[in-house]
């Protein structure tokens, strides 16, 4: 925003000031609209000052000429200059002073920059043409070298990727989250994801998500103390990618599971069973016994 040529700074409290609460009490939000319409126009004005011609203030601003006069002279907001004809605001003249200041210096750094470039174009080209005292031309770099650089870069990029997850799996595991009906993927959520994603297969994020939206536990705290579990066991695959069969006994199912979540399940079990008993009219009290 502040290099835009328009611009100026205004307070996020401006509101609040001791000279514009008088003027909010007096005339509501139209008041304060109007000061600052009169800000924007001094902005657009040379040396930030503007003509004592509340009407035509008015006619641009379309309110009435006296509430500008009122805004203008009754709130001290604004100063005249001796003769009477112009009025500005001090504070916003200091603003533009240390805006105007600010645009010099990057203006002449600018300037600065681009001589320092012309010259350094220019000391390449002498550099490059220029000859030692035995009248053999100054050694430039091989394709060799340009060849080893490369080498060396692209080694860089692949000992960095191993520090990272791959995109590829990064977005796999955003769309089971979504999937898994977890709501959308805020700034947090997105950190969380990089890190089991980090840590864990695909394969183990996605069965950890399906025990969470079995047991009604949509959240990644969830998932992630089903991954730790896992993980604390010395687990090497989850449940879901060994071979099953009739003679698997407890021991080996709830270590796949994270604490309390097979007592939920027998109880959502249970409840459901006792519903369909009572549908049927069946006195459930000789189950409870």
């Amino acid at each position: 925003m502040a290099n835009i040529p328009n611009y100026f700074s205004h307070d996020s409290n401006a509101r609040n000031s001791d000279k514009l609460i008088p003027v909010r009490m007096k005339f509501g939000a139209e008041g304060y609209g109007v000061y600052f319409m009169i800000l924007e126009r001094l902005r657009e004005e040379p040396g930030y000052m503007s003509v004592k011609d509340y009407n035509s203030i008015a006619f641009d601003l379309r309110v009435d000429a006296s509430i500008v006069k009122q805004v203008v002279e009754d709130f001290g907001l604004f100063v005249f200059t001796e003769d009477g004809k112009y009025f500005y605001s001090e504070s916003f003249l200091r603003r533009m002073e240390i805006k105007d200041s600010k645009s010099k210096k990057l203006s002449e750094a600018g300037k600065k920059g681009a001589e320092a470039r012309w010259k350094n174009k220019d000391n390449s080209k002498d550099i490059t043409n220029a000859k030692d005292k035995n009248g053999k031309a100054i050694a430039t770099p091989s394709p060799n070298d340009s060849k080893i650089r490369k080498d060396k870069i692209r080694k860089d990029k692949i000992n960095n990727n191993n520090s990272v997850p791959r995109d590829e799996k990064l977005v796999e595991v955003a769309s089971i989250y979504e999937k898994s009906g977890f709501g959308t993927i805020n700034s947090l959520i997105a950190e969380s994801l990089v890190d089991i994603s980090k840590s864990y297969s695909v394969q183990w994020i996605e069965e950890a998500f399906k025990i969470a939206v079995e047991n009604n536990k949509n959240n990644l705290s969830y998932v992630k103390g089903i991954l730790e579990n896992w993980k604390s066991k010395g687990k090497t695959n989850s449940k879901f990618s060994e071979p099953k069969n009739k003679f698997n006994n407890f021991k080996q199912l709830s270590d796949d599971y994270p604490d309390g979540y097979l007592e939920d399940l027998a109880k959502k079990k249970r409840e459901a069973l006792f519903k369909d008993l009572e549908d049927e009219d069946i006195d459930i009290s000789d189950f409870v016994r």
